[in-house]
Parts: C-alpha cells; structure tokens; sequence
C-alpha cells in the first residue's frame, strides 16, 4: 500500500506544471499579447494617417489624439503626415503665409505665433535646430520633421514690408539647393509643393533661416 501512494504522487507531481514552468508560460501570454495590442494600434494609425491623406487632417484633433497617433509612425509616415497637413490647410491660408505655418505647425503640435518676422526669430532661437541650407532643410523633412524656412522684412534686398515663411517638406532639391515647400502669400496666392526659388527673389532666396522641430 504504501508503495502504490508514493507512485501516486509522483503522477500527480509530473502532471502538474511546475512553479517555474507556469511562470515562463504567463511571461510569453503576457508578450504576446502586447505584441498583438501594438500590432492593432499601429493597424488603426496607418488606417487614420490614410483618412489624413484625403483631407480628413482635423478630424485628428484634439491635439493628444494626434500626439498619440505620431509616436506610433514611422519617419516616412511623419513627413506624409505634414504634406498632408499642408494640403488640408492651403486653401484657407493661401493668402497669409504666416497664418499658414501657424495652422500646419499646430497640426504637428508645434506653437507658433505672431507674423513672419517673430516666427523666424522663433525658428532661429529656441529649442529649434538650425539647418545649414535647403539641402538640410530637405534631409530634415523627409525624417519627419517640422521644417520653416523664413526671412524677416529688413533681411530682404531691398528691405520689405512684411517678412516671408514657407513649410519645407519633403522632395528633391532645384538646383542642388532648393527645396520643396508650401506657403501662403499675403494678399496674394502662395504655392503647393514647389521648390523655394520660386517663394523668394534671386537675391533673396540664398539668405533663407532653415530650422527644424521633432513632431
């Protein structure tokens, strides 16, 4: 008898899964299912960041919704993202460049204020990364960034009236050196993705302020 409940017990002991074993299999549900949450989450941002694409950039707000949606995309999807802000935002501002940067740079859940003459001192100073040329305004866009081009209304030759801001986006370079961008003109029409030569005069457009901002 007593050898018949020691083998008994050792059947049960072997059926049972171990404290250690168990653990291990609670660790790799656990994995897994966040591995599976994160796969959904990034399924629902690339179907939002497509709404974007066609026009629906202000159904992303408020601006924690839009936070949220950006740190799930991938550089590419941050600079469709812009593009797709520009597109969404020109017609209103195509008269008003300065309206224009504010309301694409809030989009990206970046502040701007003021007219085109304090945002370039905004992009000049600040927590902003100041860009060498056109070539790394470019580079910067096309990682995703959040890239001005601006120059205030005394730095133009001769001096003007009112300064002139642009968004750079992503897209090759005119000239080697020239990129691409959006902006509104004011009491004028500005552009859609065309290359910055034609936001500035010849004397003008190699004096450009280039600066980024991560998004």
């Amino acid at each position: 008898m007593a050898k018949k409940a020691t083998r008994k017990t050792s059947s049960n002991a072997a059926k049972k899964p171990s404290g250690n074993a168990a653990g291990k299999s609670k660790k790799a549900t656990k994995i897994a299912s966040k591995k599976a949450t994160k796969k959904v989450a990034k399924k629902s941002a690339t179907t939002t960041l497509k709404t974007i694409g066609s026009g629906g950039v202000g159904k992303l707000k408020p601006a924690g919704v839009r936070a949220g949606l950006r740190a799930l995309e991938t550089p590419t999807e941050r600079a469709a993202d812009i593009v797709a802000s520009c597109e969404s935002q020109w017609e209103a501002n195509k008269a008003d460049c300065n309206a224009f940067a504010r309301a694409v740079s809030a989009d990206v859940g970046v502040i701007l204020s003021g007219n085109a003459d304090k945002i370039a001192g905004t992009i000049t100073g600040g927590d902003w990364s100041q860009l060498s040329d056109g070539a790394a305004a470019a580079d910067d866009a096309a990682a995703g960034k959040l890239v001005i081009g601006a120059l205030r209304s005394g730095e133009h030759s001769p001096p003007r009236e009112h300064g002139h801001v642009v968004v750079v986006v992503s897209g090759s370079l005119a000239q080697g050196k020239y990129p691409h961008a959006y902006w509104g003109s004011l009491g004028s029409v500005g552009k859609k993705n065309e290359t910055v030569n034609y936001a500035w005069t010849k004397s003008d457009r190699d004096n450009v302020h280039y600066a980024s901002k991560s998004v």
